[in-house]
Order: C-alpha cells, then sequence, then structure tokens
C-alpha cells in the first residue's frame, strides 16, 4: 500500500469471487478471516488507497488486533470512499495475473499432456497437438515471470522434449507401421450414371459397361494372392478414323481426403449399365485377338491380379483429384519422364477448372506451375518438386515393348470417393498418338494413369467422353448393339510442350465451349427430328429457329410446297449460323490443342447439316 499503514478507522471494501462488499472496520476483516468468510487471499480496497492489495497484505500492515472490549470502545467505521470502476478494473488485472501465476503449473502440465495425446492419437498433424503445447509454453513464461523461475524452466524444458521423445522412441515402434494389407470381396453396386457438364471446350472418352474395378481402402491385414481378373474382350476387327474433339464426362462430387496414407485396403467389385456414346479411334495397323483365357461370354480372363494390387497398394499416393472448387472432376498422376518429375493430367480438365486444384490421397495440395500442353493430344503436365516416395514411371517409347493383348491396368479416383480403384484389361489397338484398351474404366476418371503390366511402367493417360455427337455416323455395331470403346492418349509421342497463359488459355476454352453447345444443339435436334420428338435447346442461337419451324410445319393450314419451303428457309439459316461462330473463332487460336478442337466440330456441323436436309424435307412433305 503506499504511504503509511490504515488506520482503524479506515474503512474498508473486499472484492470476494467478483463481488465487492463492504466497508469493514479492522476487526470485522479479522473476524472474516477466522470464521472463513474472507480469504487470504481475497482482494482489498481501504479509503485512501491507490491499489487493490490481498488480505493477508492489508493485515500483516495493520496494528495487532484489538481485544473485544477495545473494539467496542472504538469510533463507529465510517462509510468511506467506494472504489470507482478504474480501481475495479485494475484489481480484476492483478487478480487476473495472480491467479494466472499461482495456478500457472498446473494449467502448463494439463496442455502439456493434451498435446502429447493428439501427438500419438494424429501421429504428428500440427493443427492438432501444437495449440495445446503453445498454451503450456505461455504458462512456463507466466511462471517464469511471476518468480517462480525453476518450475517455469521445467515446464518449457518438458515442453520442448517430451515431443521429441515421444515421436522419436514411441510413435516410430507403433505396431501400426507393421501391418500389411489385406483385400476383401463385398457385393457390387451400380455406379451412377452421369450427366454432361457444359463447363468447358475439352476432349472426350468412352463408356461402357464396368466390370469389376479393384478398389483399395485403408483396411489392414495381409495381402492374398488374388484371382485372375475378367475383363471384355474387344469385338470389334476395324476400327473407324480417330474423334480429334471431345467434351468430358461430368464427375460425381465426393469426399476425397483420406488419411489412410500407405495402409492397404479392399477389393470391392463394380458394375455399371453401358454409356451412350464413345470417341473414335484411329486405323490401327496391328490388330489381332487378345491373348489369355476366351471365355464363351467374350470375356478374357487377364492373369496377374496379385501384380495389379501390389502396383495400387505402391503407388497410390501419387494419383491426385483434380478440383474445379470443392468439386472433383477427373484425375491426374505423378509420374517421373526423363530426368524430371511431372504431374499428367487431361487439357479438357484443365479448361474445367479455375483454378486448378491437384489434391493428393493424403490431402497434400500440389501448386501447378509452368504448366504446359501438349501440342494436340488431351495431354497436360506441369514439374512436381516435392514428390512422394513411390511415383510412376513412364515409358520412353512404346515400340515393339508394348503388343497386341498385353495386360494392363488403369488407376484412378473413380466418382470422386476418396479410394484408388483399377480396371484390368489388355491392348486391342495402337495407334500414333493414342492406345485402345479393353479395361471398362469408370466416368470421373479422366486422367488417370494406364499401367503396362509386364513392365509396370505407365504409356497412355485415360481420356473419358460422355458427348453424344463424338461417334456420330461411324457407330460400331454387332448384332444391333452399339460396342463401347476406351482410349487413352499416348505420353510417349507428344510432338511438343505449349506453355499456358492462364488468361489467354480460358478466354479460348470459353470460345470452344460455345461453339460445342450449339454443335450439341443440332445433333439434339437431328436425334429429335428423326425420332419425331421435342427438342431441347440449350442456346438461343437455334431455339428461336428452330421453334418457329416446327410451329410452321405442324400448322394444319399450311399447303405441302409451303412446309417444303419452310424447311428451306430454315436450312438457309441454320448454315449461316454454323459457320458465323465458327469464323469468328477461326485463326485467332494460339493453342493446337483448341485448333484441332475447332476443326473436329467444323466436320460434325458439316456432317450433321447434310444429314438433316432429307430430314426436313420429309417433315415437310407430311
Amino acid at each position: 500500500m503506499n504511504g503509511s499503514p490504515p488506520a482503524e478507522t479506515v474503512a474498508y471494501h473486499v472484492s470476494k469471487d467478483g463481488v465487492v462488499s463492504g466497508p469493514y472496520s479492522e476487526m470485522e476483516l479479522r473476524e472474516g478471516v477466522a470464521s472463513g468468510r474472507f480469504a487470504t487471499g481475497d482482494l482489498v480496497h481501504g479509503t485512501g488507497q491507490a491499489d487493490w492489495l490481498p488480505l493477508d497484505e492489508i493485515l500483516a500492515m495493520l496494528k495487532p488486533a484489538q481485544t473485544p472490549q477495545a473494539r467496542q470502545a472504538s469510533p463507529p467505521v465510517a462509510p468511506g470512499d467506494v472504489p470507482d470502476w478504474r480501481s475495479i478494473l485494475k484489481w480484476a488485472w492483478t487478480r487476473l495475473c495472480r491467479s494466472v501465476v499461482e495456478r500457472g503449473l498446473t494449467t502448463g502440465a494439463i496442455c502439456l499432456l493434451l498435446g502429447l495425446l493428439a501427438l500419438a492419437l494424429s501421429r504428428w498433424p500440427v493443427v492438432f497437438w501444437a495449440p495445446w503445447l503453445a498454451i503450456a509454453v505461455v504458462a512456463g513464461v507466466v511462471l517464469l515471470r511471476g518468480g517462480r523461475k525453476v518450475t517455469g524452466a521445467l515446464l518449457l524444458l518438458a515442453v520442448i522434449l517430451l515431443p521429441w521423445l515421444c515421436h522419436h522412441y514411441i510413435m516410430s515402434k507403433l505396431p501400426a507401421e507393421k501391418t500389411e494389407p489385406v483385400t476383401r470381396i463385398e457385393p457390387a453396386e451400380p455406379l451412377p450414371v452421369e450427366e454432361s457438364r457444359p463447363k468447358g471446350p475439352v476432349a472426350a472418352a468412352p463408356s461402357e459397361p464396368v466390370s469389376a474395378p479393384v478398389v483399395v481402402s485403408a483396411t489392414p491385414a495381409p495381402l492374398p494372392v488374388a484371382a485372375p481378373v475378367a475383363v471384355h474382350a474387344p469385338t470389334s476387327a476395324a476400327l473407324p478414323a480417330p474423334a480429334a474433339s471431345m467434351v468430358p464426362a461430368t464427375p460425381v462430387p465426393d469426399s476425397f481426403l483420406t488419411k489412410a496414407g500407405k495402409l492397404a485396403g479392399s477389393v470391392v467389385p463394380y458394375l455399371k449399365k453401358a454409356g451412350e456414346s464413345l470417341p473414335k479411334l484411329p486405323d490401327f495397323s496391328k490388330k489381332k485377338e487378345p491373348q489369355g483365357n476366351v471365355q464363351p461370354n467374350g470375356d478374357v480372363i487377364v492373369p496377374g491380379a496379385a501384380e495389379d494390387l501390389s502396383t495400387m497398394l505402391l503407388h497410390r499416393d501419387s494419383i491426385a483429384a483434380v478440383k474445379d472448387g470443392a468439386e472433383i472432376i477427373g484425375n491426374g498422376f505423378i509420374c517421373r519422364m526423363g530426368n524430371q518429375t511431372w504431374l499428367f493430367s487431361n487439357t479438357h480438365l484443365l479448361g474445367i477448372s479455375r483454378p486448378p486444384r491437384f489434391v493428393l490421397l493424403d490431402g497434400e495440395m500440389l501448386t501447378p506451375d509452368a504448366v504446359a500442353v501438349a501440342a494436340g493430344p488431351d495431354v497436360f503436365r506441369f514439374p512436381v518438386a516435392k514428390a512422394p516416395e513411390h511415383v510412376f514411371e513412364a515409358m520412353p517409347d512404346l515400340g515393339t515393348a508394348v503388343q497386341i493383348g498385353d495386360g494392363l491396368m488403369v488407376m484412378g479416383n473413380a466418382q470422386g470417393g476418396g479410394v484408388v480403384s483399377s480396371w484390368q484389361g489388355t491392348v486391342t489397338g495402337v495407334g500414333p498418338d493414342q492406345i485402345e484398351v479393353s479395361a471398362p474404366f469408370a466416368p470421373g476418371t479422366s486422367g488417370s494413369p494406364i499401367i503396362h503390366l509386364k513392365t509396370g511402367k505407365v504409356i497412355g493417360i485415360a481420356t473419358y467422353s460422355r458427348r453424344p455427337y463424338d461417334e456420330f455416323g461411324n457407330d460400331v455395331r454387332l448384332n444391333g448393339t452399339k460396342i463401347g470403346r476406351h482410349f487413352g492418349y499416348r505420353i510417349d509421342k507428344i510432338p511438343g510442350w505449349e506453355p499456358v497463359n492462364p488468361g489467354e488459355f480460358y478466354a479460348e476454352a470459353d470460345k470452344l465451349w460455345k461453339i460445342s453447345q450449339l454443335t450439341e444443339d443440332i445433333f439434339n435436334f437431328y436425334e429429335s427430328v428423326s425420332a419425331q420428338t421435342p427438342t431441347h435447346y440449350r442456346t438461343d442461337t437455334l431455339r428461336v429457329a428452330g421453334m418457329q419451324w416446327e410451329q410452321k410445319v405442324n400448322r394444319h393450314d399450311l399447303s405441302s410446297a409451303d412446309r417444303v419451303q419452310a424447311g428451306q428457309t430454315f436450312l438457309n439459316g441454320m448454315a449461316f449460323m454454323v459457320k458465323a461462330d465458327v469464323k469468328a473463332v477461326d485463326g485467332h487460336l494460339s493453342y493446337t490443342y483448341f485448333r484441332n478442337r475447332l476443326e473436329a466440330e467444323i466436320k460434325v456441323r458439316e456432317k450433321l447439316f447434310e444429314q438433316l436436309k432429307p430430314l426436313l424435307e420429309a417433315a415437310g412433305h407430311k
């Protein structure tokens, strides 16, 4: 207390548990301590005091207690000065600091134990244990500043040493690190059929019944030898010319992040109904029937399922999900080619995601830098500075190393489910820049690696298509049934790489997307006229002219000649429409991939236009 000790006539106010009471005399304070009403640590403010002081310090500064007789003779205590809000706030701060010092050791020890527990359970993720240890450090510093130097120093030393000892001598010897993966067979459920996504102008790939994908999850147990896997044998002997343009399928968004790490998983078969349309492939020079045990139903038994699962477990950390915001739209994979490690994926996925995000199975985010797209093929890449321990290896030249009938596997995160699946099959065709496979990979696997089982190296990148007009006029049929085709782009024969300028790239992607929308509208109109069903338009460009034509030809009072004239007028207008948007873009595209896409759109439109002429003439003569 400032000044001389307080006199007997001073009025005291006591703050206990946040409540200020008083005034009290000295004797009343002593009696309150003796009866347990007041604690020696309660803060007291007396008349004329500048600060709130603990009760034990106040009593120590006063004279010894008076006898009851002396107290009765003492004059009554005046109310004195009631503490103002400033002194109350100052008292509160003093009390807080005192409480922190008094309980610093307890607080620090509890937080240290919680931090060690979180460290052991989370296997070193900082976000779970660091906050507790930070609080323990603060408690140690407070103890040092409060004069309890030995206790504070020991607490800080424990915060430093115990996590290090826990990580290096306890966690490294946990039995979980020694367990082996197990496979588990579960009933299959059909995969959902996706809707096409009008997000950007992008390349395409195929659909077909999906046969028994291998799914890796985080279930530890011994790894058995898996049985041979059945895949569909190719049923076509002649392959059509390649389709230069494609659009991506829309993957089903789902949770991707998994903390399974490198633990093993389960094998789960899936089945899916056949897709509608598939892209064209080049004429292949090498053709023969696939090797293996051909079943009566046309399936081929492909050996090496155990090696397939081993490859999945070893390289699962090199599979990345390509995300557009929170939605997973495809896959990528980390692969070593030459003397550098890259992430490869499809260019059409890059045109959709803005900005693109690449997330590994353990949740690590890869930041794309120095992105380059292939000069033509639907492939892009960027260098990876910090790669996982086991990455894929690219085959530098397919040459004679890859033969028709060789076993292969497609690995990917189908449907964005956060697990790695595989589709086994064989090589059914090898072209100059594409390969055809029998592995029926599912929607959402665009950008997945195609792995040659004999060498274990990547020979291509899977591309999946949902665009209906890619196979227009080129359906390959057997007994009236459309045959599914699956293909990928070779990565050993990339003609060159073009650096990506994001603004320029996305601008060209938007232009091609608008052109694709009108092409799809023309195709839908063709399908509707052929089947005599209502047309569902995606663009206003064709909607107005198409609806006007439909209204005219459906009028009962219109003559046959007028109907034919209406059809001719509509065709003339369409001829202008299908050329106007293309002409505005032609010659202004800097990326080879988009120039090839534009050429493919023009060819499809010309073919549709020729097919529409007889249909509209027939509609006019109804």
